[in-house]
């Protein structure tokens, strides 16, 4: 399945991304809902892929998560590195930058890819 990329626009500026995976159909959705914030579907993203600037940031990296029981010790464990580093209740790391995100990737042994 194809990954989709929705925008979060303010000010005429992507805030924020997210990727949500749909079968290939004329019905994908134009926009969606998250945490009670509506996004909009950004095919310029999706295309081109996503320039490195502050709209990027903060990004909620789900592929970083770990399990809600866990928040706790993944916070230890990311001020062991010198990362501060908060948590949504979802278990995923809210990443302020590239810098913190490309640490953040060492600290947990995973390459900046997401691949282990």
């Amino acid at each position: 399945m194809p990954i989709y990329t929705y925008s979060r626009w303010r000010d005429g500026q992507p805030e924020k991304f997210v990727d949500r995976y749909y079968p290939i159909t004329e019905d994908t959705p134009r926009t969606i809902e998250v945490d009670g914030e509506v996004y909009e579907r950004d095919l310029k993203a999706e295309q081109g892929g996503r320039p490195h600037h502050p709209g990027n940031w903060p990004l909620e990296c789900w592929s970083l998560g770990v399990r809600p029981s866990e928040i706790e010790k993944a916070k230890e464990h990311a001020k062991h590195h010198g990362l501060s580093i908060e948590f949504n209740k979802k278990g995923n790391p809210i990443i302020t930058n590239k810098s913190e995100y490309l640490r953040y990737c060492r600290a947990r042994g995973v390459d900046h890819l997401g691949y282990p």
